[in-house]
């Protein structure tokens, strides 16, 4: 089957579990459904286990600023079936997670508009994952524990909190060391 995966905000969409479409905020499209050229950023797994939703929270974390708490949300692949969506090289420094990485391309209003039902009926549905940030903690220690994070990667990992773990302490924007 395979389902895909995104980082989300659940709080910009609803305060509930029912999200009503016509009150929906412009930062739950702007903000969660951010794009670049006209495509969308989609981790791919091919099961709903445990070990398979953390490998998507551990290619995102070595992306993003600082570890913190993390929200995912899914859905089946069928439901893009009819779109273009192309493999890419997802931005981790861990080689097996960069091809488990796509793009929705081609995105026009109408498609985004599909992807925000896509959305609503995924959280109505309960398909969202929640990490703490312990939780993802425990995730990025786990990966560097098991060797998949080495400090010979720290020039593509962003997080500095990663970054200092792996024993590297320089700004990746600026090469200063980071106390």
């Amino acid at each position: 089957m395979g389902y895909y995966v995104r980082k989300f905000t659940k709080s910009k969409w609803t305060k509930t579990d029912e999200v009503n479409k016509n009150e929906l905020s412009s930062d739950a499209c702007t903000s969660c459904l951010r794009t670049s050229s006209n495509k969308l950023s989609l981790w791919e797994i091919n099961d709903l286990k445990s070990s398979s939703l953390e490998e998507v929270v551990l290619a995102l974390v070595t992306s993003l600023d600082k570890i913190d708490r993390m929200q995912l949300l899914y859905f089946e692949k069928k439901h893009l079936a009819k779109e273009k969506v192309v493999k890419s090289s997802g931005d981790t420094p861990i080689k097996e997670l960069k091809e488990k990485h796509s793009d929705l391309t081609e995105i026009t209003y109408p498609k985004l508009d599909k992807i925000v039902d896509i959305y609503i009926a995924s959280i109505e549905n309960g398909y969202i994952k929640k990490y703490s940030k312990k939780e993802v903690e425990q995730i990025v220690n786990k990966a560097i524990l098991d060797k998949r994070l080495v400090l010979e990667d720290t020039r593509e990992i962003k997080n500095i909190n990663i970054r200092k773990l792996l024993g590297d302490n320089t700004c990746v924007k600026c090469g200063s060391e980071v106390v």
